[in-house]
């Protein structure tokens, strides 16, 4: 079968005449005819948000603009020649404007007839245009990639440094940069460098956290901390896939809030004072290393032994009158009660300090008794009886909480009871 030329001539011509059917082709052609630009310059000169859409517009002028050897768009020859030929019809139109004085006028319905067609043939081709972007935007919908390289992974701590006592809060996110889905598969064991996320958490990443100043060079010899209780946690019904993945341009972000770590008996202890290691990243190898400090509590808090004296007010902050100090009040039976003859106060209050629950309730606090009292073998169900301590936690120098610590004298186990002082209105 033979094609002729002439066929051939007129296909090349309307495709031409098609690319420049649109005024964002045109605009492409006029800025390529100043310099070659790569694919996200062009787009950010001729004002096109869609990497799909300019894809389009490029895809119409393909005999009109081609990839040159640096990987920039640039104007052929025939391109150029078509930006003339746009140039010369303009220059053309306004000459014909100059000299319309002279011309005769058609008649008005034969204008308006033919204006009315010229709507009607460019209404069909932005019909036509549109429907095919749409069909474009569609098929990159559909398109799944699998470019773990096209993840930027970012991490921070909301402070570094932080008083004893005070939670942390670390950020992480993980940024799909492309216009399309990415699909990226998981890793059947551990996070790598012994990340770990919360319990039922989803996103595709953890953290460790490390007493000490560490760097990705040392990190591996040092001891990671325990951050969550071993306990069971009920997930509900977490589906169960070996793949994550993201949306077109989605943004993936968590936080974890770090109030402790957990010693081996599954208490929630505070941070010590130091330099601490926070290891970020991600399943596919994205990590950043961050450290905090945690501040050792102010050397004037209140600290003074099981007997001290303090402002009256503390006792009864509602009432103004209270003025000047007060000390500790004994309400102990010691010579009367053989069970709680011969106390030694020093050695309670020592073991009531070094429990693990006193230990978290007054992290980063200061504190007085107020009173000690006792409680007999038949009260609360001490076995042998019990001395109590009530002490007022303060902070900045004025109460902040209150703490019940009971020292068991069978057992020698402390229980404590926590408060938090009350905001209410003392008026009334």
């Amino acid at each position: 079968m033979t094609v002729d030329q002439n066929d051939s001539f007129n296909v090349s011509k309307a495709e031409t005449f098609e690319a420049l059917g649109h005024p964002t082709r045109i605009r492409i052609l006029q800025i390529l005819s100043e310099r070659p630009l790569p694919f996200t310059e062009l787009k950010r000169a001729a004002g096109i948000e869609s990497n799909g859409l300019l894809s389009f517009h490029l895809g119409k002028l393909k005999d009109l603009v081609k990839l040159n050897a640096a990987g920039s768009y640039a104007v052929t020859d025939e391109g150029r020649e078509a930006l003339r030929v746009v140039d010369a019809s303009r220059t053309g139109a306004d000459r014909t404007t100059r000299r319309g004085r002279s011309l005769s006028i058609p008649h008005p319905r034969a204008v308006i007839a033919a204006l009315l067609i010229v709507i009607l043939v460019l209404s069909s081709i932005a019909v036509i245009q549109q429907y095919q972007v749409n069909e474009l935007n569609h098929s990159l919908d559909n398109i799944t990639s699998h470019d773990q390289n096209a993840l930027l992974f970012g991490s921070s701590l909301s402070t570094t440094t932080t008083a004893q006592g005070q939670t942390l809060v670390v950020y992480l996110a993980d940024l799909n940069t492309l216009d399309s889905k990415n699909s990226l598969p998981l890793s059947s064991g551990p996070l790598a460098m012994n990340l770990s996320s919360p319990p039922c958490s989803s996103f595709p990443g953890g953290i460790a956290v490390y007493e000490g100043a560490y760097d990705l060079g040392n990190v591996s010899s040092a001891t990671r901390i325990s951050l969550y209780a071993s306990n069971f946690y009920d997930c509900g019904n977490a589906p169960i896939t070996d793949s994550f993945t993201f949306g077109p341009l989605q943004n993936v972000t968590t936080s974890f809030d770090l109030a402790g770590y957990y010693d081996t008996s599954g208490t929630l202890r505070a941070f010590l004072p130091g330099i601490y290691t926070v290891v970020s990243g991600d399943e596919w190898g994205n990590v950043k290393v961050m450290h905090f400090h945690v501040a050792a509590p102010p050397l004037n808090l209140e600290r003074t032994g099981p007997v001290s004296s303090f402002p009256a007010s503390w006792l009864t902050p509602c009432n103004e009158s209270a003025s000047g100090n007060v000390t500790t009040a004994l309400y102990l039976g010691l010579n009367s009660t053989s069970a709680l003859d011969h106390i030694n106060l020093n050695q309670v209050y020592a073991q009531i300090l070094s429990s693990a629950g006193f230990d978290y309730d007054s992290a980063g606090r200061g504190w007085v008794v107020s009173e000690w009292f006792e409680r007999g073998p038949s009260e609360n169900n001490a076995i042998g009886g019990q001395v109590v301590a009530s002490f007022i936690l303060t902070s900045g120098g004025v109460p902040s909480g209150y703490v019940l610590a009971a020292y068991d004298l069978a057992g020698g186990a402390v229980s404590v009871t926590a408060s938090a002082v009350q905001t209410t209105s003392c008026s009334g």
